[in-house]
């Protein structure tokens, strides 16, 4: 093995934060993009809008003229908001990229200083001779994993503000999405009662109740405080009430919501934990840091775009979140 080599087996670690920072960055650029075009399209349609009502009235005397000039100002603005809002995401996003590309751009950095002074260390030891090779070789390796762990750890620094960064963005983000809900077109007629969507037809006394979880060990919570979701998974019994009410409301509607992985042990994390360190598994969280850990969140198999649509419509209104944005498939219980 070359030195340059031999310094990169001591920097995995490293170089994951690096390489996850990185498909970040591209996956930001692509919603930044998405965003931007949605901006236009609805700006353009709202354009013609206004030149064919222009046209209509123009046309058209009589009493009805008023009230489809009403609406259509009333749909105008309804344009308004959702370009406005799909704008606004579109800085939010924007901002989130340059954010995760510089912090991308500083771990690239960290990994080319690691490698030149690790090489450097490397080469030091490999050019003595004598009686005081071995030892030589022997210390410089150990200087070469020490930095290793120093770069790491400063690498680690710069995904855990990227992560925290995020969580905030996707607060952002849900906030101008209940906004073009309440204003914008994305706002769903009026019915009759038995017409209305699953969530319009649920009872105040639904409503979803505070998880207690005062006293709970992260990945030692007792089966007393748990309650069956289904699929051999638990959650908090809090959660998991609601969870089921969400499931009923979304067979309402033709969709079954499976739980793929609920309440987690303290091994089971760590396990997960392990994979993901190794490059194995999927984002996971430290052990003992899951809210898997404490009951809270459910790992939904996600089969479809409309399973997708129909929990970022329904879920906040059973208390759920999807609070990894990278991940669709998880949601957690915050009352």
């Amino acid at each position: 093995m070359t030195p340059e080599q031999i310094a990169q087996s001591f920097a995995h670690e490293l170089i994951a934060h690096r390489d996850k920072l990185r498909g970040r960055a591209e996956d930001a650029q692509k919603t930044h993009q998405a965003f931007q075009r949605v901006s236009q399209e609805i700006s353009e349609h709202e354009t013609a809008h206004k030149k064919q009502v222009a046209t209509v009235l123009g046309e058209w005397d009589s009493a009805g003229a008023k009230e489809f000039e009403k609406k259509s100002t009333r749909l105008g603005h309804d344009f308004q908001v959702t370009a406005t809002a799909g704008t606004n995401g579109a800085k939010i996003v924007a901002d989130m990229a340059g954010s995760i590309s510089g912090a991308h751009t500083a771990t690239e950095r960290l990994a080319t200083s690691y490698t030149n002074e690790a090489k450097g260390l490397l080469n030091t030891g490999l050019n003595l001779s004598g009686a005081g090779a071995r030892g030589g070789i022997l210390h410089a390796l150990g200087q070469v994993e020490a930095l290793g762990a120093r770069y790491a750890k400063e690498s680690g620094g710069h995904l855990k503000k990227v992560r925290a960064e995020l969580v905030e963005a996707a607060k952002e983000l849900r906030a101008l999405e209940k906004e073009v809900k309440h204003d914008g077109v994305a706002e769903k007629p009026r019915g009759k009662k038995h017409h209305e969507p699953a969530k319009r037809r649920r009872r105040d006394h639904d409503k979803p109740r505070h998880a207690n979880t005062n006293g709970l060990r992260n990945g030692h919570v007792p089966a007393s405080r748990l309650s069956s979701v289904g699929d051999g998974e638990k959650m908090h019994k809090a959660a998991a009430e609601q969870f089921r009410r969400m499931d009923a409301a979304a067979k309402k509607d033709g969709i079954t919501l499976h739980v793929n992985s609920g309440y987690r042990t303290y091994a089971e994390q760590k396990h997960l934990w392990d994979l993901y360190q190794s490059g194995q598994g999927n984002l996971a969280a430290r052990p003992g840091t899951s809210t898997h850990g404490i009951g809270l969140s459910a790992d939904i198999n996600i089969p479809d775009q409309k399973t997708f649509n129909w929990l970022r419509q329904h879920a906040d209104e059973y208390g759920f979140v999807n609070d990894v944005p990278s991940e669709k498939w998880h949601w957690t219980y915050t009352r």
